[in-house]
């Protein structure tokens, strides 16, 4: 689990920034399927510029992929992309903490691990020190929070070298649309039985978004 490789306090850090980021992207994903007109429109990887426009049913695959990773003590071998996706949950949990969401917080905390609420004053610079303390390189996710070089002249990307190459997976995010089929069974642990009901349920009810 991931408390092997981090401190708890950490560790329970991370797991609520992605219990966090799942509650702003299901909401997001629940919106934009929903008859009534969209009302909440940003997901967890706005964070990051170039992500903007990702499809919600996208972000949460690859949170909850990055997710099983992590739970299965496999940081050594996240991706570019799976670093940008630490990153941006760590940056969602600070933003409840400095607008004081204390309501998204507590839906954050109300997860299968027991823990108490954390206390919103310090919440955000905690999790600064979070994202100093990364046990893997943190280039990926500074290079693309930092990506306004690309300004509109996307085209660029076709000259970066390896060490953008993150930027250019992001792009290629950004353009799709249909999930894995394990999205579901990738949230143990971090969704409650009631949470991964609802996912599932949100997918049989819209099949042609899972890639079967």
């Amino acid at each position: 689990m991931i408390h092997n490789t981090r401190t708890k306090a950490t560790g329970d850090l991370l797991y609520l920034a992605f219990r966090a980021a799942y509650v702003t992207s299901f909401q997001q994903m629940a919106d934009e399927f929903s008859p009534e007109p969209p009302r909440y429109s940003r997901g967890f990887l706005d964070h990051i510029t170039l992500a903007a426009g990702c499809a919600p049913q996208i972000q949460l695959d690859l949170l909850l992929k990055t997710w099983k990773r992590l739970s299965e003590d496999d940081s050594e071998t996240l991706s570019a992309i799976d670093q940008c996706v630490c990153y941006c949950a760590t940056c969602e949990l600070a933003f409840y903490g400095e607008t004081e969401n204390r309501h998204r917080i507590s839906r954050a905390s109300n997860g299968p691990r027991e823990m108490p609420l954390p206390d919103v004053i310090w919440l955000a610079s905690k999790l600064r020190t979070v994202q100093i303390n990364w046990p893997f390189p943190t280039d990926s996710a500074g290079l693309l929070r930092d990506a306004e070089f690309l300004g509109t002249e996307l085209d660029q990307c076709r000259n970066f070298g390896p060490e953008h190459q993150a930027v250019s997976e992001v792009l290629r995010l950004v353009g799709e649309w249909q999930v894995s089929p394990q999205i579901v069974s990738n949230a143990a642990g971090l969704l409650t039985p009631d949470e991964i009901g609802e996912l599932g349920g949100f997918f049989q009810r819209h099949p042609r978004l899972m890639n079967l």
